[in-house]
């Protein structure tokens, strides 16, 4: 699989999108029916469905509630998770100029994975991704509903920032069911002084955000190939991930033979991240060894790091000659 991205709707997903709902998943967490519905406009108009899952203008027909009222409907858009396979949706709305909403819409976004994807962090790393775009339609935070026995969609959010704000019952016309509401602020995302930072040995259930961070550097190529990805992984006997809430801000990695050399590898962060010394402790948790003066480290600086190096203690080498892979 191809690390995760956000797509648009549209005829070249449609068939992914298709086979979810097919399959009993429904984008609307609330409303199982939700998938038999939109099975039937999708063989009525496909082209006509897509459209209308992207309306910034609020162009569409209102909004049916439960109870049989019509409200108006916000400016929104849903967004599509794929990893070379369709995922789930995330959705967005807003309205314009506040970040209040009526009483009939609980919260600005709302995520659906499939059950076959879940477990990835898929959710966690939508989620960011779906704050930045908030920033950009001037939004300072966004406000989430939850059940509160949904511990898995708590977790998504908490990673991301939010805080809970309270706990409720929803209008008759929703339900009157207990929901919880959180607040993530758009102007950070899990703000690094809120946050608890750890580091640790990379492990399975890492591999996905792992492979997400290094495709966001530019090494979509090297990351592609999902065997290859762990065949990379599996092959370092040294791997140091940071962690803040669950949501991974590092990574890095290198050979060691225990007594005489060592070769680093990887080392990323996550570009909200940086400056804040989490590359520096990575690199100094790969280099912790019993008798470090005993050691010859060697890398390739590259990508306008030298000066990082540099400040690590490393110095250009005269002698270190290389074969470069072909691809």
């Amino acid at each position: 699989m191809a690390p995760l991205r956000l797509v648009w709707p549209s005829r070249e997903y449609l068939a992914g999108y298709v086979a979810a709902l097919e399959r009993g998943w429904s984008p609307d967490n609330l409303r199982p029916q939700a998938a038999h519905e939109e099975l039937a406009r999708i063989t009525s108009d496909a082209d006509a469905f897509l459209a209308s899952l992207v309306d910034r203008e609020a162009a569409g027909d209102p909004i049916a509630l439960p109870d049989g009222r019509t409200v108006p409907r916000l400016p929104g858009y849903r967004r599509w998770l794929w990893d070379g396979e369709f995922c789930g949706s995330i959705g967005f709305r807003w309205q314009r100029g506040t970040e209040a909403l009526p009483p009939y819409c609980l919260g600005h976004i709302g995520y659906a994975v499939v059950p076959w994807k879940q477990r990835r962090g898929y959710a966690t790393m939508a989620l960011r991704e779906i704050l930045h775009e908030a920033k950009a339609e001037g939004l300072r935070f966004v406000e989430i509903t939850t059940n509160p026995d949904n511990v898995a969609s708590r977790r998504v959010i908490e990673s991301n920032g939010g805080v809970l704000v309270e706990e409720f019952v929803t209008p008759s016309a929703l339900g009157g069911k207990r929901e919880l509401r959180y607040r993530v602020h758009t102007l950070h995302d899990a703000s690094p002084h809120s946050s608890v930072r750890t580091f640790r040995a990379i492990e399975p259930a890492d591999y996905a955000q792992v492979r997400q961070l290094l495709a966001n550097m530019g090494w979509q190529q090297r990351v592609e190939d999902e065997a290859r990805f762990e065949r990379m992984i599996q092959g370092a006997n040294r791997t140091v991930v940071a962690v803040e809430n669950e949501r991974l801000v590092g990574f890095a990695r290198a050979l060691f033979d225990g007594a005489s050399n060592g070769y680093i590898s990887t080392v990323a962060v996550a570009a909200d991240r940086r400056g804040q010394g989490i590359g520096r402790e990575l690199v100094r948790r790969l280099m912790d060894v019993d008798h470090p003066a005993d050691i010859t480290w060697v890398l390739r600086a590259g990508r306008g790091s030298p000066g990082f190096w540099q400040k690590m203690g490393f110095r250009k080498s005269e002698v270190a000659m290389e074969i470069v892979r072909k691809g």
